[in-house]
Protein backbone atom coordinates (compact mmCIF):
# COMPACT_ATOMS: atom_id res chain seq x y z
CA UNK A 1 0.00 0.00 0.00
CA UNK A 2 2.47 2.45 1.07
CA UNK A 3 4.80 2.06 -2.60
CA UNK A 4 1.13 2.62 -4.39
CA UNK A 5 0.33 5.76 -2.38
CA UNK A 6 4.19 6.82 -3.00
CA UNK A 7 4.01 6.55 -6.69
CA UNK A 8 1.20 8.17 -6.57
CA UNK A 9 2.35 10.95 -4.34
CA UNK A 10 5.30 11.34 -7.24
CA UNK A 11 3.19 11.58 -9.82
CA UNK A 12 0.92 14.35 -7.99
CA UNK A 13 -2.19 12.84 -7.49
CA UNK A 14 -2.10 12.99 -3.94
CA UNK A 15 -2.07 16.61 -3.69
CA UNK A 16 -5.41 16.82 -6.14
CA UNK A 17 -7.08 14.39 -3.36
CA UNK A 18 -9.22 14.89 -0.69
CA UNK A 19 -8.27 12.71 2.47
CA UNK A 20 -10.94 10.60 3.91
CA UNK A 21 -10.58 9.09 7.03
CA UNK A 22 -10.26 5.37 7.73
CA UNK A 23 -12.83 3.55 9.72
CA UNK A 24 -13.44 -0.34 10.50
CA UNK A 25 -17.10 -1.84 8.51
CA UNK A 26 -19.39 -2.41 10.96
CA UNK A 27 -21.15 -5.81 10.90
CA UNK A 28 -24.38 -4.84 9.96
CA UNK A 29 -22.24 -3.41 6.82
CA UNK A 30 -20.66 -7.32 6.13
CA UNK A 31 -23.71 -8.61 6.13
CA UNK A 32 -24.98 -6.76 3.34
CA UNK A 33 -22.98 -9.15 1.43
CA UNK A 34 -21.80 -12.12 3.58
CA UNK A 35 -22.94 -15.00 5.69
CA UNK A 36 -23.38 -14.24 9.34
CA UNK A 37 -20.66 -17.39 9.12
CA UNK A 38 -18.16 -15.88 7.20
CA UNK A 39 -18.23 -12.67 9.13
CA UNK A 40 -17.99 -14.44 12.55
CA UNK A 41 -14.95 -16.75 11.03
CA UNK A 42 -13.11 -13.78 9.89
CA UNK A 43 -13.92 -11.39 12.88
CA UNK A 44 -13.14 -14.78 15.28
CA UNK A 45 -9.56 -14.96 13.23
CA UNK A 46 -8.29 -12.23 15.72
CA UNK A 47 -8.84 -14.56 18.41
CA UNK A 48 -6.59 -17.29 16.80
CA UNK A 49 -3.15 -18.30 17.26
CA UNK A 50 -0.94 -17.45 14.36
CA UNK A 51 -0.63 -21.36 12.96
CA UNK A 52 -4.27 -21.91 13.15
CA UNK A 53 -4.85 -18.42 11.49
CA UNK A 54 -2.51 -20.13 9.02
CA UNK A 55 -3.79 -23.48 8.67
CA UNK A 56 -7.67 -21.77 8.26
CA UNK A 57 -6.04 -19.61 5.14
CA UNK A 58 -4.81 -23.29 4.19
CA UNK A 59 -8.70 -24.17 3.09
CA UNK A 60 -9.04 -21.24 0.41
CA UNK A 61 -7.80 -20.48 -2.94
CA UNK A 62 -5.05 -18.24 -2.62
CA UNK A 63 -5.34 -16.24 0.91
CA UNK A 64 -3.26 -16.16 3.92
CA UNK A 65 -4.30 -15.61 7.06
CA UNK A 66 -2.85 -14.14 10.79
CA UNK A 67 -4.40 -13.23 13.63
CA UNK A 68 -4.28 -9.42 12.57
CA UNK A 69 -5.94 -10.50 9.20
CA UNK A 70 -9.20 -8.98 10.94
CA UNK A 71 -8.13 -5.44 11.81
CA UNK A 72 -6.53 -5.42 7.85
CA UNK A 73 -10.26 -6.44 6.68
CA UNK A 74 -12.24 -4.37 8.65
CA UNK A 75 -10.12 -1.20 7.61
CA UNK A 76 -10.55 -2.24 4.32
CA UNK A 77 -13.62 -2.45 4.05
CA UNK A 78 -14.79 0.15 6.13
CA UNK A 79 -12.42 2.74 3.72
CA UNK A 80 -14.20 1.44 0.43
CA UNK A 81 -17.71 2.14 2.29
CA UNK A 82 -16.70 5.25 3.59
CA UNK A 83 -15.36 6.39 0.26
CA UNK A 84 -18.73 5.27 -1.19
CA UNK A 85 -20.54 7.39 1.11
CA UNK A 86 -18.91 10.51 0.74
CA UNK A 87 -19.50 10.33 -3.34
CA UNK A 88 -23.03 9.12 -2.81
CA UNK A 89 -23.97 12.63 -0.63
CA UNK A 90 -21.84 14.87 -2.75
CA UNK A 91 -19.16 15.28 -0.95
CA UNK A 92 -16.75 14.31 -3.23
CA UNK A 93 -17.18 13.88 -7.11
CA UNK A 94 -15.05 10.19 -7.17
CA UNK A 95 -12.96 8.13 -5.05
CA UNK A 96 -9.93 5.95 -4.93
CA UNK A 97 -8.94 3.49 -2.15
CA UNK A 98 -6.01 2.30 -1.70
CA UNK A 99 -6.10 -0.64 0.76
CA UNK A 100 -5.18 -4.19 1.01
CA UNK A 101 -6.68 -6.56 1.26
CA UNK A 102 -8.49 -5.28 -1.97
CA UNK A 103 -11.78 -7.06 -1.49
CA UNK A 104 -12.91 -7.97 -4.92
CA UNK A 105 -12.80 -11.58 -4.97
CA UNK A 106 -14.49 -12.55 -1.39
CA UNK A 107 -17.32 -14.83 -2.09
CA UNK A 108 -20.60 -14.26 -0.05
CA UNK A 109 -19.73 -16.91 2.44
CA UNK A 110 -15.58 -17.30 1.59
CA UNK A 111 -12.69 -15.33 1.41
CA UNK A 112 -10.53 -15.98 -2.37
CA UNK A 113 -7.98 -14.19 -4.05
CA UNK A 114 -6.63 -12.35 -1.68
CA UNK A 115 -9.86 -10.74 -0.43
CA UNK A 116 -11.22 -11.16 2.80
CA UNK A 117 -14.61 -9.35 2.08
CA UNK A 118 -16.19 -8.23 -1.19
CA UNK A 119 -15.42 -4.72 -0.58
CA UNK A 120 -16.82 -3.60 -4.16
CA UNK A 121 -20.19 -5.80 -3.98
CA UNK A 122 -20.31 -3.92 -0.15
CA UNK A 123 -20.32 -0.37 -1.67
CA UNK A 124 -22.59 -1.42 -4.50
CA UNK A 125 -24.96 -2.28 -2.31
CA UNK A 126 -24.68 0.45 -0.06
CA UNK A 127 -24.81 2.48 -2.81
Amino acid sequence: VLKVYDHLEKQGLVSRCVPISSREATQEELLLKHTKEHVDAILGLKEMSEADAVKMGADFDSIFLCPESTEAALLSAGCVLEATERVCSGDVDSACCVVRPPGHHAEASSPRGFCLFGNVAQAAAMA
